[in-house]
C-alpha cells in the first residue's frame, strides 16, 4: 500500500473477551447439540439453551467448537482502537487475527445487580393495584425487598457464550500512514482507557460505600487497580462491561457486568509491543 507502512502489535488478553455476531448466529440445544457436546462442566440438568459463538470462519450447521477456525475481526479491533484514540478521522487497516480453538471458553456471562439500593427504592417499587388484597400487597413488598438484595450470578443463566479466554497473547497487524506515530497512537489509546477505567474505579467507591458488607466490591477494585498499573490496556469488545459500568449511578442502577472467576470487567486487553 503507498504511504502506508506496517506493524505487528503484541497483545494480551487481560480478562475474558467477548466479540459475537448475537445478532445473526446462534446456536440451540437440541438442534445444534446436545449435552454430550459440551465439555464437563455442563451437566445435562444444566446445559445452556441457547449459546451464543465467537467469531469464527465459514457456516456451521451444528456445535462443533474443536472442529471451528475462530478469529477476531479486524474491523471490531480497529473500532476498538480509532475510538480510544479519540480520533475518527484515523485512517488504520487492521488484520483478521486468527485463533487457536483451545483459547476460546464457554461461559456464562455474570452480573452483579441491585447495587445502587437508593436508586432502586425511589425508581422501582411497585404501587399496589386496586383490586390487589391486602396480603398480595404485603407479599410483593417482599418481593421487591428480596430482589433489591445484591446478587452476583448469571445474566440469564440458560444462555452461554463463547468468550476468548485471559492470558492469551495476541499478534495484531495493523497498517497507518507512514507519516503517523505509532507510538503515540497506541499511547494516546492507553492514556484514554486509563481515563474511563479511572471513572470506573471512582464508581466502585461509591458502590462500596452503599453497601460495605458486599466485600466483593473490594476484590473487584483492588484487581482492578492492579490490571491498570500494570497494564497499557485497551477495551475489546466485552459486553456492556466498561462502558457499561462508568454510566451514571442513576442510569444504570447499580449494575456491573463482571466476571465471577476473575474479578475483572470483560474486555481488557494488554498493549504488549509494538514491532516493524
Amino acid at each position: 500500500m503507498n504511504n502506508y507502512k506496517k506493524y505487528k502489535i503484541k497483545l494480551e488478553t487481560k480478562s475474558y473477551i467477548i466479540i459475537s455476531p448475537r445478532e445473526s448466529q446462534a446456536f440451540y440445544k437440541n438442534v445444534d447439540y446436545e449435552y454430550q457436546d459440551l465439555d464437563d462442566k455442563w451437566p445435562d440438568d444444566e446445559t445452556p439453551n441457547i449459546i451464543y459463538p465467537f467469531y469464527q470462519y465459514g457456516q456451521y450447521e451444528e456445535y462443533s467448537p474443536k472442529e471451528t477456525n475462530y478469529y477476531i475481526p479486524g474491523s471490531s479491533l480497529k473500532g476498538a482502537m480509532v475510538h480510544a484514540s479519540n480520533n475518527r478521522e484515523t485512517k488504520i487497516i487492521v488484520d483478521d487475527v486468527p485463533l487457536q480453538n483451545t483459547s476460546i471458553e464457554l461461559r456464562n456471562l455474570h452480573k452483579v445487580q441491585y447495587l445502587n439500593r437508593d436508586f432502586l427504592a425511589s425508581n422501582h417499587i411497585k404501587s399496589p393495584k386496586k383490586n390487589e388484597t391486602e396480603n398480595e400487597t404485603e407479599n410483593e413488598t417482599e418481593n421487591e425487598t428480596e430482589r433489591k438484595k445484591v446478587k452476583w450470578e448469571p445474566f440469564f443463566e440458560n444462555v452461554a457464550i463463547e468468550m476468548l479466554k485471559p492470558n492469551v497473547e495476541l499478534q495484531l497487524t495493523i497498517s497507518i500512514p507512514s507519516d503517523f506515530s505509532i507510538n503515540s497512537f497506541l499511547k494516546n489509546i492507553s492514556y484514554t482507557t486509563e481515563i474511563k477505567v479511572k471513572k470506573m474505579l471512582e464508581y466502585l467507591d461509591k458502590l462500596q460505600e452503599m453497601n460495605p458488607e458486599f466485600n466483593d466490591l473490594t476484590r473487584i477494585n483492588n484487581k482492578l487497580k492492579d490490571t491498570l498499573a500494570n497494564n497499557n490496556l485497551i477495551i475489546i469488545g466485552g459486553y456492556k462491561g466498561l462502558k457499561h459500568s462508568i454510566l451514571g449511578l442513576e442510569e444504570n442502577a447499580g449494575a456491573l457486568f463482571i466476571d465471577k472467576v476473575l474479578f475483572l470487567p470483560y474486555g481488557l486487553v494488554n498493549i504488549k509491543e509494538v514491532m516493524e
